[in-house]
This record gives structure tokens, sequence and C-alpha cells, in this order.
């Protein structure tokens, strides 16, 4: 018998589970007027119901970058809603896990409540007019998204902690060029910066080695650079990031 349940497998495919319920929200605010509206709406919703907030609140992309990012998004099912700081998060994890934890921090991604749009604003004029278009959108959908939540371990695009390079580099900070004076746009868990000028254009401070390596000349390339990536199981820092495009080379 368990022969022909394992050709009904192999034959038909062995799907991940979906979760349908949430589990019980962590360290929510004791006042439920501090609680984002987005997020205090998610802890009422099943599963299924979050899931379908997620994609209206992703789907309607402007440009190509940002609809991979969403399409990537969908790779991962809604698990729990957990605060840090005050800021809420949806934890998600990866279908290819059957939605359960795996005690891989690759398997998982959070998804933090909208800035404040007084904050988002503020942080788009730093940016030349040809990118904000693109800056708004993905800072009103991505800003805090990544492996952990700010403020409990680093591993996601910054939230509450938009700084210049200047600003964490203390090291020989001479070394940062001209990257000096951009901004940090993502905190790696092993201490690398991703760093972004007013152009759009990145490059990662490896933290290590000290040094600014440049990335990509488009935001766009780099956002789809990031979406690929979550499609491997690799934590995401300089190192990764740069082997994954063949650009890391032994000396």
């Amino acid at each position: 018998m368990w022969r022909f349940l394992v050709l009904i497998l192999v034959i038909g495919g062995c799907k991940p589970a979906t979760r349908t319920t949430m589990l019980p929200p962590r360290n929510v605010p004791a006042d439920s007027s501090d609680i984002h509206p987005w997020i205090a709406d998610l802890l009422q919703k099943d599963a299924s119901a979050v899931a379908a907030a997620v994609n209206e609140r992703l789907s309607d992309s402007a440009t190509p970058a940002t609809a991979g990012m969403a399409d990537r998004i969908h790779d991962f099912v809604p698990y729990r809603i957990e605060f840090s700081s005050g800021v809420g998060y949806l934890l998600c994890l990866k279908r290819s896990v059957g939605g359960h934890p795996s005690g891989d921090v690759t398997d998982q991604l959070y998804l933090a409540q909208p800035l404040p749009d007084d904050v988002l604003e503020a942080r788009i004029h730093y940016y030349d007019e040809s990118v904000r278009e693109l800056m708004r959108e993905f800072l009103s959908k991505y800003a805090g998204c990544g492996e952990e939540m700010e403020g409990e371990f680093a591993g996601q695009f910054v939230w509450a902690h938009d700084e210049a390079a200047s600003d964490v580099a203390y090291y020989e900070p001479e070394r940062l060029g001209e990257w000096k004076e951009t901004r940090i746009l993502y905190w790696a868990r092993n201490g690398d910066l991703a760093l972004i000028n007013p152009h759009g254009a990145t490059a990662w401070h490896v933290m290590e080695t000290n040094e600014v390596v440049p990335l990509f000349e488009s935001f766009s390339d780099f956002v789809q650079h990031y979406a690929d990536f979550q499609g491997t199981s690799e934590v995401f820092d300089s190192w990764s990031s740069r082997e994954s495009l063949g650009r890391l080379v032994s000396e």
C-alpha cells in the first residue's frame, strides 16, 4: 500500500500545505490606537484574507522592477503579526517549507507597516526627480522588508534608520569616497550596507574589508536583483549578493 501512495505523490506532485489560520500575534501594543491601521486590519483577518490584503497593497506596480518584487512575495504565505519598537510586521514563510517555521531566516520574510506619509515624502526629496516615482513606490511598499524586524536584528531595508553612510561607517570614513553622503538602503545581518545615491545607483559597503563595491547604476536593476535573490537559500549580504552575480573573485 505504501508503495502505491508514494507512486501517487510522484505522479501527482506533492504541493506544500497552504496555511489557513494565523498564529497569535506577538508583542501587541497595549494601546490599540498605537497600531497602524493596515496592521490593525490584518489582525482581524484569517490567513487567506491577509494574503489578499498583501496582494492588494503590492500588486499595483508602476514598474517592472516592483512587479517582480510583488511576484516574489507570492512565494511566501502569511504566518503571524509581530511588533518591534511599536512597529507592526507581517511575518511570512516560504511555500516551499509548507508555511511552517524551518529555523532558517532565508525561509522567512517580514513586511513592515507603511511609513508615515510625512516620513516617506521627506525621504523622497533626497532622490533625483528622475527616480522619485520608483522610490516612492518602493519605499511605500518595502521599507522595513527583510529577513528580520528592524530593532531586533539587522537584515532589512531600513525603516526608521534613514542615515547617511558616514553616520555609521566610523572606521576610516574617507574610504567611502564618493559614497560618503549616500543613504543606507539595506542593512545586512553581517553589518554590510547597501548604499544608494540620489540617482538610484547602488553599492555595497563591505564591513569585513571596509571597502565600497559598486553594484548597479539603475535602482530598477537592484530591485530585480533582490527579487531574484529571494529565490535562493542564502542570506542577503555583500558576499552572497556578488557571488550570485558572478562578481565575487577570490584573491
